[in-house]
C-alpha cells in the first residue's frame, strides 16, 4: 500500500498541472466559441456543438481522473473503482452520442477518445488486480484523451474561423 501511495504522491504535481491546463483550455474554447456562435448557421452549428461536446467531454474526463489522483491516501479499491466508473461513463458517451444524433461525424475523430477511455478502464482493472506499477502506464491513456481534445479543439477553432 505504501508503494501505491508513493507512486501517487510522486505524480500529484503532474496531475494538478494537467487539471489546471485542461481547465484553462475549456475556458478558452468556451470563450472562442461564444464569440463566433452568432455568425454560425444552424446546420453548421449542430455539427460544431457535437464536436464541442466531445472536446469538453475529453477535457473533463482528464480533469476528473486528475482529481481522483489528487485525493489524499486513496485506497487501491477506491482508486480503481473511481477510474473505472469515469472511463466507462466516457466510453458510453462516445458510443451512444453519434448514434443518437444520427450524424456521421465522429467515427474517425472518436478513435482517440475511445482508445484513451478504454486504456483507463483497463488500467483500473489491472490496478484492482494488484499491479501498482500500472500507474506509470496510466499517464498514456490520460494523455491520449488530452491530445484527442486538443486535436478536436484545433479542428473546431479552424472550422469556426472560416
Amino acid at each position: 500500500m505504501n508503494n501505491l501511495n508513493e507512486i501517487i504522491i510522486s505524480w500529484q504535481l503532474f496531475y494538478a498541472t494537467l487539471a489546471t491546463a485542461c481547465t484553462a483550455f475549456i475556458g478558452l474554447i468556451f470563450v472562442a466559441f461564444t464569440f463566433k456562435a452568432d455568425s454560425i448557421g444552424p446546420a453548421k452549428r449542430s455539427s460544431d456543438l457535437i464536436l464541442l461536446e466531445r472536446i469538453f467531454g475529453d477535457f473533463i474526463a482528464v480533469i476528473i481522473i486528475s482529481f481522483i489522483f489528487l485525493i489524499p491516501k486513496i485506497s487501491v479499491l477506491g482508486l480503481s473503482i473511481s477510474i473505472f466508473i469515469a472511463a466507462i461513463m466516457r466510453l458510453l458517451f462516445i458510443i451512444k452520442k453519434p448514434i443518437s444524433i444520427k450524424i456521421n461525424l465522429s467515427v474517425r475523430s472518436s478513435r482517440l477518445s475511445f482508445l484513451g477511455s478504454l486504456g483507463l478502464a483497463l488500467t483500473s482493472v489491472f490496478l484492482y488486480l494488484g499491479y501498482n506499477t500500472i500507474l506509470y502506464w496510466a499517464v498514456l491513456p490520460i494523455l491520449i484523451l488530452a491530445i484527442s481534445a486538443c486535436i478536436s479543439a484545433w479542428r473546431l477553432l479552424t472550422k469556426i474561423v472560416e
